[in-house]
């Protein structure tokens, strides 16, 4: 039988992890799915890890390409066989059990192109975030960039930019991130928030997006009417007085590393 989804990931040193992250998967796409993992020569044990449930698990398939987070993305799409595909599931999250299978079946029976899907609750969702893709959707924006950094907003700009039919899709709770990260900015404190909204409008900026497109895409992961009128307001700033590197300046040949 034909898989009706696939989810793909990318993964490099993930070892204490990975386990963990397919195995919260594993329930959602069995007898139904696929999952297609790029491991980009890890160094770490993860390869060992993945070959053991590989030779356990008739829907996993695993192969290692010394590839950046780019085209392990999308070499990882281009081995599955599926109509509906999920990228950006990543190696550091654990995800609730039915949320992976519940966004693929709204892209599945849905007229958009591609999904946003995001945990409503989830602590950090820029992090957990993944996205819903018609196949013949992500064919036709090409893929994600050939590169290491900012290749999930560079995708999603390419998609605004083509007319694609993009939606949210939010679920209770989608997943948890196990890896330390820095503080998201609506999390910060009032009087802390300015620089890192302003700050994250200019990396929009360098990755592509014109302001409309930028407003856009801040409409379909709101986290509330306050956020989206604050991220706005001093993104219009952030795009009158660009400064700063380009977002992906001699960054684009490193391995994945999730």
């Amino acid at each position: 039988m034909e898989p009706r989804f696939a989810v793909t990931l990318t993964t490099r040193n993930n070892a204490p992890t990975i386990r963990a992250c397919l195995a919260s998967i594993r329930d959602d796409v069995q007898g139904i799915g696929e999952i297609v993992v790029v491991d980009a020569a890890s160094t770490d044990g993860t390869a060992a890890i993945l070959a053991e449930l590989a030779g356990e698990w008739p829907e996993l398939r695993v192969v290692e390409e010394a590839l950046n987070r780019g085209r392990g993305r999308n070499r990882s799409v281009e081995l599955t066989r599926a109509p509906v595909v999920l990228t950006q599931v990543d190696a550091d999250n654990v995800y609730r059990r039915g949320s992976l299978r519940a966004a693929a079946e709204a892209v599945a029976s849905g007229d958009s192109d591609l999904l946003l899907v995001e945990g409503e609750h989830d602590p950090n969702p820029s992090c957990t975030r993944c996205y819903g893709w018609k196949r013949a959707a992500f064919d036709r924006v090409g893929g994600y960039p050939p590169v290491q950094y900012e290749e999930d907003l560079a995708i999603v700009r390419e998609a605004i930019a083509r007319g694609l039919k993009i939606a949210a899709f939010r679920v209770d709770r989608l997943g948890d991130d196990l890896k330390e990260r820095g503080v998201a900015a609506y999390q910060l404190p009032a009087h802390r928030r300015l620089p890192a909204v302003v700050r994250a409008a200019r990396m929009f900026r360098q990755v592509g997006y014109r302001y409309p497109e930028y407003v856009r895409f801040l409409w379909l992961t709101r986290r509330g009417a306050g956020h989206f009128a604050a991220a706005t307001g001093l993104g219009a700033y952030a795009y009158l007085r660009p400064n700063g590197p380009t977002a992906q300046g001699g960054r684009g040949s490193a391995p994945a590393g999730e």
